[in-house]
């Protein structure tokens, strides 16, 4: 396999992917079957190569839901907040969602602090 593929492996009975998404390392169960993981692979490099959000599916939630509640929080502080659909115009939404992810989180660390 070329190099920035990702691979294939075994573990256990199950076989996972690995591949690198902006500098880091993503691994996920992907299959029972060696086909299934190579099928499921090339999803996920495709999705890079859309620069879509490359997160496996159980952590979305999480994510979507803690970013929400800072968003929250921020906006009963600050509503001259930053336009999202400006970020995502501008980068994708992928990126968009890091970005604003990144942002929302330094702010309740901040937030935080502040309170100490």
């Amino acid at each position: 396999m070329a190099r920035g593929a990702g691979r294939v492996f075994r573990r256990g009975l199950r076989w996972w992917i690995s591949f690198y998404f902006r500098g880091r390392e993503h691994r996920e169960a992907a299959g029972a079957t060696e086909p299934e993981a190579r099928a499921h692979l090339a999803g996920r490099l495709e999705e890079i190569r859309r620069d879509q959000v490359v997160v496996p599916r159980d952590e979305i939630a999480e994510l979507v839901s803690a970013a929400l509640e800072v968003a929250r929080r921020r906006a009963a502080a600050d509503p001259a907040t930053a336009n999202p659909r400006e970020l995502v115009e501008a980068f994708g939404p992928g990126r968009a969602f890091e970005m604003l992810a990144a942002r929302w989180a330094r702010a309740d660390r901040r937030g935080r602090e502040a309170r100490r």
